[in-house]
């Protein structure tokens, strides 16, 4: 089932027993005419069967899976019609329609992956933008509180950045089902930065567009569950055993 729109973004939320807000942001999404299809996946069990009321794809999973896996899986049951594949955290609000600017800047750039300013709650611009890890970043931040992690200039103006945060990624379909979605292997954490990776290392392009903006909550719940700590740190150990110590090689040559 897909929304009453003929939009062509599908949207994909994933639920850990986020019940109300991801509601919300549904009745959100409904009215934006850019979104053609919204995929909900129930991770851990709740009751969200009132959703497909409102025109949701729902999948419930009969045992949680990772970031990358609920994405992937969503990205299987696209309707056909959108071209492109939105990944939208539960616990973004939105004060605007986002989509307008967003669709206008992949299609002016032609970049395979578009994403918005992401704003705290009291207004502040959060760290969704960032120079990809490298051992010397990961130790200054991690021992010396250092943030050497951002390289955004200001003020913020569209243009085209190395990695961009999984609260809100917006994907051309083509380039995305190219890549293979996320790699699985990372359960949780680093699998953005992973895919953002790929999407330059084959020649394509990532850009951040200020003109949109959304609203991220954000539980940074690895700064305060030892477990979320320890996928973290797992992920990362994974990253720099595949990309190396100093992150990736990035191609120079774009589509």
């Amino acid at each position: 089932m897909t929304t009453a729109n003929s939009g062509s973004v599908a949207v994909s939320i994933v639920s850990h027993q986020h019940g109300g807000i991801v509601f919300d942001l549904v009745k959100q999404l409904i009215q934006f005419p850019e979104v053609g299809q919204i995929i909900v996946t129930e991770n851990i069990a709740e009751n969200l069967s009132s959703l497909t009321k409102l025109g949701v794809d729902l999948i419930v999973n009969p045992r949680p899976k990772g970031y990358g896996s609920n994405h992937n899986a969503a990205f299987q049951h696209l309707s056909g019609s959108q071209r492109y594949f939105c990944v939208l955290n539960p616990d973004i609000i939105f004060t605007e329609n986002p989509f307008p600017q967003l669709l206008d800047c992949a299609r002016e750039t032609k970049a395979s992956l578009v994403a918005p300013c992401v704003r705290d709650t009291q207004g502040r611009t959060s760290d969704s933008v960032r120079i990809f890890p490298s051992i010397v970043n990961v130790v200054g931040r991690l021992f010396f509180k250092k943030n050497v992690f951002r390289d955004v200039p200001d003020p913020y103006r569209k243009a085209h950045f190395f990695w961009v945060g999984g609260m809100f990624m917006l994907f051309d379909i083509e380039s995305f089902d190219s890549l293979c979605g996320f790699d699985e292997r990372f359960f949780m954490y680093v699998e953005d930065v992973d895919l953002c990776a790929r999407v330059w290392q084959s020649g394509r392009m990532i850009y951040f567009c200020s003109d949109a903006s959304v609203i991220h909550v954000g539980q940074r719940a690895s700064h305060r569950r030892i477990t979320h700590f320890v996928w973290h740190c797992t992920s990362m150990l994974r990253y720099f055993r595949k990309f190396g110590w100093f992150g990736p090689k990035l191609s120079r040559t774009h589509r």
